[in-house]
């Protein structure tokens, strides 16, 4: 129950059906089971080399040779330790990383004291594209005069939201990229300072202005992706555009009058997508979702905000209310959730690789204490005797690491499957693993070894 518990609190709110997560009785029946089926297959071995009998062979062979088998046994399951534990630890290392590098990635607007809120219009009160833009012109200029507020706009759909919105478009001028290209693009209709209110910078031309009305001359706004792809000598300024997302006069079209720098509004985690900005009320939507920029806290005029909508409409809900800071950390809950975990199974892995080190080093020293007796007899000293111990059991652990080193370059392209960003050839990410994996294995052999050099000659022969 305790481990659920800490597993939620990993888990990003963001990742669907989180309330569903529950341990049921069928959990802990498959988990004890595993555990027997696991214990029967490790004891199996020893227990049928016991059953075949054989004293008299074992007695003839002696207890070193006996040993011995054991001991590479025992060596070899430890060096396969060590390699699971140098892939999950090389592949945390690398998320890591991957984590850092998205934090400093460029989201294309600012994101610093900015409210965000959604809201839906019921379609039987407000039935045609005048009514709905004429309301959330309004509502925009309430929001505006709101003390603590220093702008507002809205938009159908903010960035980093996993909804997308766009089709194909048509053009009067053939597109530079050859008339088979994909001519897919985004499509989101904003309000006229919307692009001042997140910080998206103007890059060409202009953007939408108080004159672009119903009734005017239609007009879009592309981002620099989109005309990069599709106009990268003359530019898309200037080209007339309509895009076939759903027929009627509600359909995006119009002359693109300016550019706009990319937004990753997929999330941080992918790159930014081909976008046209269309204008309310131009072209309206019966669902927005609003950038409120603020002087203060942003969470602190939330009530006033939730008033003022409800003075107005009350069949209008205040919906997904959050701040653009949470909205970039909600992006990064997939990638991040993967990281703990990985790096908790890599914890795991390095312990268990420590712990059995330290016991098959032990082990091994146990067995011969004989020999370590007659060499220190024969004049060798403590620090011969450390460095023979660790340069006999530390090769098993880089045959390990080597093996562990390599299965991680073949599992690094999966990660970077599902993660954004992953540099897969940077060589110091294993590096560091590696060297971080044998420094705990020399440490792990240390204490026996330092053990083994203070045993007195004398009892070790008479032990033997």
């Amino acid at each position: 129950m305790a481990g659920l518990v800490a597993f939620l609190r990993l888990w990003p709110g963001t990742l669907p059906r989180q309330e569903t997560v529950s341990l049921g009785v069928s959990i802990p029946v498959v988990a004890l089971g595993l555990s027997i089926v696991v214990g029967f297959l490790i004891g199996l071995p020893p227990a049928r080399q016991a059953a075949r009998g054989e004293l008299a062979g074992r007695l003839r062979a002696g207890k070193q040779s006996q040993g011995e088998a054991d001991l590479r046994l025992r060596r070899g399951l430890v060096a396969t330790e060590l390699g699971l534990a140098s892939v999950l630890l090389t592949g945390a290392v690398l998320l890591v990383n991957t984590i850092g590098h998205l934090r400093r990635v460029d989201p294309g607007f600012k994101v610093e004291h900015v409210l965000s809120f959604r809201t839906q219009l019921p379609a039987a009160a407000y039935p045609t594209g005048e009514a709905v833009g004429q309301f959330y012109h309004d509502l925009i200029d309430r929001i505006s005069a709101i003390p603590g507020v220093e702008s507002a706009a809205a938009v159908m759909m903010l960035p980093l939201s996993s909804n997308a919105f766009g089709g194909t478009f048509t053009s009067a001028i053939p597109t530079e990229a050859g008339e088979e290209s994909d001519r897919r693009g985004q499509v989101r209709v904003v309000t006229a300072n919307y692009f001042k209110v997140m910080g998206i910078p103007i890059r060409q031309g202009r953007g939408f202005e108080a004159g672009d009305r119903r009734g005017a001359p239609p007009v879009l706004v592309a981002s620099e992706g989109f005309s990069k792809r599709f106009w990268p000598t003359t530019g898309a300024v200037g080209k007339v555009v309509t895009f076939g997302v759903r027929p009627g006069p509600e359909r995006p079209e119009g002359t693109i009058i300016g550019l706009v720098g990319d937004v990753r509004s997929a999330g941080l985690h992918r790159d930014p997508v081909r976008m046209v900005y269309a204008v309310m009320p131009q072209v309206t939507s019966s669902e927005m979702s609003f950038a409120v920029k603020t002087a203060q806290p942003p969470g602190t005029l939330i009530p006033a905000v939730r008033g003022l909508l409800e003075a107005r409409d009350r069949d209008i809900v205040l919906d997904d209310v959050a701040t653009l800071d949470d909205l970039v950390g909600q992006s990064l809950g997939r990638p991040r959730f993967i990281t703990e975990l990985l790096a908790l199974f890599a914890g795991l892995a390095v312990v268990l690789a420590t712990v059995g080190i330290y016991g098959v080093v032990s082990y091994s020293v146990a067995q011969r204490t004989g020999e370590i007796g007659v060499r220190m007899a024969l004049g060798a000293n403590a620090g011969r005797v450390i460095r023979t111990v660790l340069l006999q059991e530390i090769r098993w652990a880089v045959g390990g690491l080597v093996v562990g080193s390599i299965a991680a370059v073949a599992v690094a392209p999966l990660l970077a499957s599902v993660v954004y960003g992953l540099d897969t050839r940077a060589p110091w990410y294993q590096a560091l693993a590696g060297f971080g994996l044998l420094g705990v294995a020399v440490v792990a052999c240390l204490v026996p070894a330092l053990r083994a050099a203070r045993v007195s000659p004398m009892t070790a022969i008479r032990a033997e």
